[in-house]
């Protein structure tokens, strides 16, 4: 009987091996869909019904449609702060269905009004066939009316930006499902906001650890786990610093990882919680310079350094040509934030408002 429903995947989901579950609940009942961090990539983000990421980051849409949802499903999160804000808010007048495997998460952090425990995809397989086909043409309109909304000027291409740059990630690697393994930080949520990932497990972060220094060793492991796949690490010039020994291993080993640090000289959302809810009194945050390329080469690594987005392109072309791991270094301005943004504690829909001009 929903009339506003919305279907939530998480990292419990991935767990599960539940993407074919969701993905034909999804089709079946008409829901729009959106995933955690941990969720990225169980239901394909390719698909005209994902809305991305919600939560502190989320999308204006996947946010909008999460705090408006008469009926909310979710499949395999622990509903973490980052996801809910607000938690009396955000369950509000809707009705919550929760199904994950442990039972000690069932109303542990959200009051639900109905939860199913057992494998998310098991639960998935006896549920599918008792759900009726639906259509819900003016949800989704109003869905599109809300995304409409999002400012998306930094995917414009017109200078290099973090945004842009993994859109381009997506368009370079359509179709080869690479793997891509982020660090802590501004890299982290615009990686999540903006890669096109379709696989579960093609995605890989620290999630709510917060390891900063991690996306190096975690992208090692991924070229150890899958000799055959592409991976990609995505960190900020301070978790590198953290880590960055690591491309000796690679290199070493003969493992052909991607590594890209997006430099604004800077610890970036540090940084930018600062600006925003600090009155802008920065403190520790401006990092040193840093010779990324010549630490590259020293590690017997190849490596380029981006300033433009036709430099980008170019650096990306010889590094996937390379025959050994290659380090581009982008270099983006100090200035640019993470957004949408909601601050922690606020409602989902309660978005931050940024002045770029800092």
């Amino acid at each position: 009987k929903a009339q506003r429903p919305v279907l939530l995947v998480g990292g419990g989901a991935v767990n599960s091996g539940a993407q074919e579950e969701l993905l034909e609940l999804a089709k079946k009942a008409d829901l729009p869909v959106v995933n955690t961090l941990m969720g990225i990539g169980v239901y394909p983000e390719s698909d005209e019904r994902s809305l991305g990421m919600t939560g502190m980051h989320g999308h204006i849409a996947s946010n909008m449609a999460v705090a408006q949802a008469d009926v909310l499903v979710v499949a395999g999160s622990r509903f973490s702060d980052r996801v809910t804000g607000d938690r009396n808010r955000y369950v509000g007048q809707k009705t919550i269905i929760q199904l994950d495997i442990d039972p000690t998460e069932i109303d542990k952090n959200i009051a639900t009004s109905l939860s199913v425990m057992g494998d998310v995809k098991q639960t998935l397989q006896s549920l599918l066939p008792l759900v009726q086909k639906a259509a819900h043409a003016d949800w989704w309109q109003q869905i599109k009316a809300w995304d409409a909304t999002e400012d998306r000027s930094l995917l414009a291409g017109d200078r290099l930006t973090a945004p842009w740059l993994m859109k381009e990630l997506s368009c370079s690697f359509e179709g080869e499902n690479p793997i891509y393994v982020t660090d802590v930080g501004q890299n982290q949520m615009w990686a999540a906001q903006h890669l096109v990932v379709d696989k579960p497990r093609h995605h890989l972060t620290s999630g709510g650890c917060g390891t900063m220094g991690f996306g190096l060793p975690g992208a090692l492991g991924a070229a150890f786990a899958e000799p055959d796949k592409q991976v990609v690490h995505i960190c900020g010039d301070g978790g590198f610093k953290m880590t960055g020994m690591e491309l000796y291993t690679a290199a070493r080993e003969g493992k052909k990882l991607i590594s890209i640090v997006i430099n604004n000289s800077c610890l970036g959302m540090v940084r930018q919680w600062q600006q925003l809810f600090y009155n802008e009194h920065y403190s520790n945050t401006l990092l040193t310079e840093f010779d990324f390329i010549g630490f590259a080469h020293s590690c017997g690594a190849g490596g380029r350094r981006a300033a433009t987005c036709k430099e980008f392109q170019e650096a990306l072309k010889a590094a996937r040509e390379a025959d050994k791991p290659f380090l581009i270094e982008v270099i983006v301005e100090q200035g640019d934030l993470v957004e949408p943004m909601v601050a922690a504690g606020a409602a989902v829909d309660d978005f931050v408002k940024i002045n770029r001009c800092r």
